[in-house]
């Protein structure tokens, strides 16, 4: 029997671009990891790329799988998530429009925590 660890992932960047890049690269990541799977279209997962009132502000979010660990899906779910951070360390190395990823990770036990794992 498995418990939830629910990981939420929030992408920022100045310029929308590289976010609209990283989606389509996260959604096609999804669609791998369960390629066979009858599952649905993930493109609606995954919201689009938001706009911030000011300052030219982009957001990605990628909520959690809300598999239990240790699951199939949780596990492919891990990877994907371990993929996109890995995509956006390149992403960051050879390109001036820098993504910060902010992670919110919500335990079973209703307790939370919130780490910028990647980013300025």
């Amino acid at each position: 029997m498995g418990y939830i660890k629910d990981e939420h992932i929030i992408l920022t960047c100045w310029d929308d671009k590289p976010l609209k890049k990283m989606r389509d690269k996260i959604i096609g990541n999804i669609n791998k990891a369960f390629e066979g799977d009858e599952l649905p279209d993930y493109s609606n997962y995954i919201s689009p790329v938001l706009s911030g009132l000011a300052n030219s502000t982009y957001t990605l979010f990628i909520p959690a799988d809300g598999s239990k660990e240790g699951w199939g899906t949780s596990n492919a779910m891990d990877e994907v998530r371990e993929q996109l951070r890995e995509d956006v360390i390149r992403h960051n190395a050879r390109n001036k429009e820098r993504i910060s990823i902010i992670s919110v990770v919500d335990e079973e036990d209703g307790s939370f925590y919130v780490r910028r794992v990647v980013g300025e």
